[in-house]
């Protein structure tokens, strides 16, 4: 009994005493419980991770069910069943080429793995120069060291570095890449990329983009690397964002939504030509949690609910769209449950729309130039309706 304190958590985003930490006590669908009892819309899906919602049965069986049957066992020279039936379920689902899953904790996890796969494929192959990453400028790949490295936000670097050397930033258009590909001839490693931004504003590649840039890495012999932690697993309407592109990655990065945000799971899909490199020498990485058996369960009944409403998550995402552009006409940029409207605040314009969504009862991302949203695919229209109509008297209330 009693009350909780709030003060003994270093987090992100509150201040050190905790008066500003919400205490979220309960979940379900696409709705959370506060402390104090006050329900909100949750149209983010945590942070991109509950395709779902909260409170599935379905999934919960399938990790109890785990827990007492294997509660733990490590990926090293051993295996268990449901990471087995992970990586073939996934692989089954995933752009040509992918043959292999290497399963971890989450996605900067994920990213830190597919980084050193990538330079270890040069050395293996006797290309020991190529040690660059390129990587765009506002992308985003995670809070580890080498996630933080090769992710293109200033903020986030200030104060730990130095960082991963040879990380190189590239602007945002085709020609960007093409460039620097050619500048840094045989020394670039690997391109990683999310195939759509979304840590701010959304934003869509320009015409032609992916095509050029595919092309242009594999003819320069780098990698190209796939962050799709966000955009993966039908969140823009396909199971994998690549789909929208036909591309074929050498290593797709996957986390968030892998586990429905049931438990902590990241993965990453190599490529045959990649995986061969290790046909004769184990791949010498690990975690001690890496595809933990009940975050494998989740992940496996995850896929399931989201193969049954994948195919009409269409129609509401359409509606989410047209409900944002009639809010902020031309500020809209949006691909499947995955939207938000461009925005130019300052901190105190910032924390005000904050408090406002809040007071709207709408959980949901508030940056410098943008409101996020992104919620479940399993939201019904009407409560889709519920979230934008929040977030437009969130907006219409900033402007009075």
């Amino acid at each position: 009994g009693g009350a909780v304190r709030r003060d003994r958590l270093l987090t992100t985003g509150a201040a050190l005493g905790g008066a500003d930490l919400m205490v979220l006590s309960r979940a379900q669908g696409v709705f959370v419980w506060d402390a104090a009892g006050r329900r909100y819309l949750d149209g983010l899906s945590g942070y991109w991770c509950c395709p779902l919602g909260c409170g599935r049965r379905d999934v919960a069986a399938r990790v109890a069910a785990q827990l007492r049957l294997l509660s733990y066992a490590p990926l090293d020279w051993r295996a268990h069943p449901p990471a087995l039936e992970l990586a073939e379920a996934l692989l089954a689902r995933a752009p040509k080429g992918l043959t292999r899953a290497y399963f971890c904790s989450g996605g900067s996890e994920a990213v830190e793995t597919a980084l050193k796969i990538a330079r270890l494929h040069a050395f293996e192959r006797g290309e020991t120069k190529r040690t660059v990453f390129l990587a765009r400028r506002g992308s985003y790949h995670g809070a580890a060291y080498g996630a933080t490295s090769v992710s293109g936000f200033p903020t986030l670097k200030r104060g730990v570095g130095p960082l991963v050397p040879d990380v190189v930033e590239v602007g945002g258009s085709a020609s960007d890449v093409e460039a620097a590909l050619s500048r840094l001839g045989g020394r670039v490693a690997a391109f990683i990329a999310e195939p759509v931004c979304a840590a701010g504003r959304v934003q869509l590649p320009p015409e032609g983009y992916w095509p050029r840039v595919a092309r242009a890495v594999r003819a320069s012999g780098a990698l190209l690397i796939l962050d799709e932690v966000l955009t993966g697993l039908g969140r823009t309407g396909t199971w994998f964002a690549a789909e929208h592109w036909g591309l074929e990655p050498d290593l797709l990065v996957l986390g968030k939504g892998l586990s429905g945000g049931y438990a902590p799971l990241g993965a990453v899909l190599v490529s045959e030509r990649v995986a061969e490199t290790f046909r004769d020498r184990p791949f010498d990485h690990g975690y001690t949690f890496q595809g933990h058996p009940a975050a494998c369960a989740a992940a496996l009944a995850t896929l399931e609910g989201l193969a049954a409403v994948l195919p009409a998550a269409a129609a509401g995402a359409a509606a989410l769209h047209k409900d944002l552009e009639r809010a902020a006409p031309g500020r809209v940029a949006a691909l499947g449950h995955l939207a938000s409207v461009a925005l130019e605040l300052g901190e105190p314009a910032r924390a005000r729309l904050k408090e406002l969504t809040l007071e709207e009862g709408l959980l949901c991302g508030v940056e410098p130039d943008a409101l996020q949203l992104a919620p479940a695919l399993t939201a019904s229209p009407r409560q889709l309706s519920a979230i934008t109509a929040a977030a437009r008297r969130a907006l219409a209330r900033l402007m009075l």
